[in-house]
């Protein structure tokens, strides 16, 4: 067997004494991994997962078996399974997944529970350390494993680069709602294969004409209550009360009737994941940071990035993108040794990335690949699994991104709420309405598709009468206890 290799690819002694004695006594397993995918299911995936299974056969003597859906189906489908106590092992969570009240109800193997983490996973632990670990925490039981990545968030622009070099257009005077409108105006009239603006439905981050940051303490930011990231009070709110939504969908409005956005941005089967991915739209809103914009990129489009807004840093940056061991798993220890190879085996993190090298890519060098064209497999969701510092580097990605990664969470500042976890068990019925209130209304205000003018003032009514007017003060209240104690 080979020994397993540490996370600079350097085989050590002491880990293969350590792995050795366990592998001659595990039986054969498969384990299902459950994540969301904009791509969906992809043509070679059998092939990468028979590989992978070759490749852990020594190590954790397990089958990998991938299940990528699409947002509505991910949501539906692994709510339904752990819902039902339906068989399955591990699933991506995050904080903007609801994975607190999930959490709250179970869903998750708490993973210092009798040692586990200790025992199994180790290595990420280290690696994660005690701040990113509380990415995973609620009312201090370990539901889940934060994947390392940045630890800090700005929100800004994508702009495709093919367009901002064929006008030579000045992308870093775009600060304001209003410049990029100008730019918009001018790709409608010069390409018509080209649609401006790509935006889908909770992705819109751009509240106000200047990019107004909040902070969510409602314990699922699907469902609002927030405070302001950049102003000192502490006054919790609803978001859709704000001066500043009513001015962002404003915009979204008028650039949809001119034409800048997708008129099926709204729909379930809005065209806006495959469009982004071949690069026919000029600007799509996004979070930005060091390395963001090659990320995204492909074979088909290159992006580069605007910030718009401040580098903060929330407990929604720890608890972004996290891996959990479903409660109904019949092989948790053997999920949790997976977990553990993707934080410190950079062949396995990379194989599950991107596929099989000379097939699924090329080595340019030693550690920056090529993607093969339309190869079969690539999810285009590194910051998913594991620990991203084991990527790759994609061409024409800044050698130094992993540098610059450390850099801009330095620079964070830390928003007023870090630590602070509110239950919100009581109000889940509150949830569940408002939750369906924002996907009738609040979906389509967010890409243009209806008035605001109209249906703005509806939203805000019904999602008072749903409980926002009850829940928001008790989370006022908890907030408020929660900044004296620490005063």
């Amino acid at each position: 067997s080979q020994p397993q290799k540490s996370s600079d690819g350097q085989s050590t002694q002491e880990e293969q004494t350590q792995a050795e004695p366990e592998k001659t006594e595990l039986e054969p397993v498969t384990l299902s991994w459950y994540f969301f995918s904009g791509v969906g299911q992809q043509k070679d995936q059998a092939e990468v997962e028979a590989k992978m299974t070759e490749y852990l056969k020594d190590k954790i003597n397990a089958s990998v078996k991938f299940y990528p859906l699409d947002w509505d189906t991910f949501i539906t489908k692994t709510s339904a399974m752990a819902a039902s106590g339906e068989p399955f092992d591990i699933v991506f969570t995050a904080s903007w997944l609801s994975f607190q009240t999930n959490a709250r109800k179970n869903w998750f193997v708490d993973l210092n529970e009798g040692g586990l983490l200790d025992k199994y996973a180790p290595k990420a632990k280290e690696r994660l350390g005690e701040v990113f670990l509380k990415g995973g925490q609620v009312d201090g039981k370990q539901y889940a494993l934060p994947v390392y990545k940045e630890r800090a968030q700005s929100s800004g622009l994508m702009f495709n680069k093919a367009i901002v070099d064929k006008y030579n257009l000045d992308i870093n005077a775009v600060n304001t709602n209003e410049d990029l409108e100008k730019l918009l105006a001018f790709v409608k009239e010069h390409e018509k294969d080209i649609t401006p603006l790509g935006v889908a439905p909770g992705n819109t981050i751009m509240d106000g004409n200047t990019w107004t940051q909040y902070e969510s303490l409602s314990g699922d930011s699907a469902v609002p209550g927030e405070i302001y990231a950049d102003k000192p009070d502490t006054k919790v709110f609803n978001r859709y009360e704000t001066p500043e939504y009513m001015e962002k969908v404003r915009f979204l409005r008028k650039w949809y009737l001119a034409g800048y956005i997708d008129k099926d941005a709204a729909a379930k089967t809005s065209t806006y994941d495959q469009k982004k991915k071949n690069g026919k739209y000029f600007a799509i809103t996004a979070g930005t940071k060091p390395g963001a914009d090659a990320e995204m990129s492909n074979d088909k489009v290159t992006w580069i990035q605007k910030p718009m807004t401040k580098i903060y840093s929330t407990d929604g940056n720890l608890s972004g993108a996290m891996n959990a061991i479903s409660s109904t798993s019949k092989n948790k220890e053997r999920a949790l040794m997976l977990l553990e190879l993707t934080y410190t085996d950079k062949e396995l993190n990379n194989m599950i990335n991107f596929g099989i090298e000379n097939k699924h890519y090329v080595k340019i060098s030693d550690n920056f690949i090529k993607l093969i064209p339309d190869s079969g497999y690539y999810f285009g969701a590194e910051w998913m699994f594991g620990d991203q510092t084991l990527n790759y580097l994609k061409e024409g990605e800044d050698p130094d991104k992993w540098k610059k990664f450390e850099e801009f969470n330095n620079q964070a500042v830390p928003f007023k709420s870090i630590g602070f976890s509110y239950d919100n068990s009581q109000w889940k019925n509150e949830y569940a309405a408002i939750k369906s209130i924002i996907q009738e209304l609040g979906d389509p205000l967010d890409v243009g598709a209806i008035d605001p003018e109209k249906y703005v003032p509806q939203l805000i009514e019904k999602l008072r009468k749903a409980g926002t007017e009850k829940y928001i003060p008790d989370i006022q209240a908890k907030f408020d206890e929660w900044l004296a104690s620490k005063q």
